[in-house]
């Protein structure tokens, strides 16, 4: 099973898989049918430009979860908790995660929505993962961070594409 998206202005990850597979959502929140699987996927619309998703299922099927490059820049950045996503891109980038996830398991991923990333999932095991979606201007206000370096400087204020992950 696979599931291939876009993140772009006005999307809503919960309605597009509800289209999808064809499964009705209800106030945000959709249930996974018995005949995939059990479960659900909720957004949480905390405050524009800053979305809550909350992933819990168990699958019937391995699950192929595909977040494509949009065609335009984005200045949405993805915070994922419990992450097994893999950058699309070089191999050498994938490499460097599956090395980190194996030796570290759950970790925080930071990264641009405008890198491609696939994450693939086994059937029958529970997964549980939570994604906030945030718009690049709001998480520096929040963060009220004047002086930053390194990789908080590229989050907030970098031209170039990101994928950062750190050991829970």
């Amino acid at each position: 099973m696979t599931f291939d998206f876009t993140v772009q202005a006005g999307f809503n990850f919960v309605k597009s898989f509800g289209d999808h597979f064809n499964i009705p959502v209800f106030k945000n929140e959709l249930k996974i049918p018995a005949h995939m699987g059990e479960g659900h996927i909720k957004t949480v619309d905390i405050a524009p430009g800053f979305k809550f998703v909350l992933h819990h299922y168990t699958l019937k099927e391995e699950f192929h979860l595909k977040r494509r490059s949009p065609a335009e820049g984005s200045d949405l950045i993805s915070i994922v908790f419990n992450s097994n996503e893999l950058p699309a891109g070089s191999a050498a980038d994938r490499e460097t995660v599956v090395e980190f996830l194996k030796k570290n398991g759950a970790s925080i991923q930071v990264a641009s929505t405008a890198i491609s990333t696939e994450t693939i999932f086994p059937a029958n095991v529970e997964i549980y993962f939570a994604v906030i979606g945030i718009k690049r201007q709001l998480l520096a206000d929040i963060l009220r961070a004047d002086q930053a370096n390194g990789p908080l400087e590229t989050i907030l204020h970098g031209d170039s594409l990101f994928f950062y992950h750190e050991k829970m």
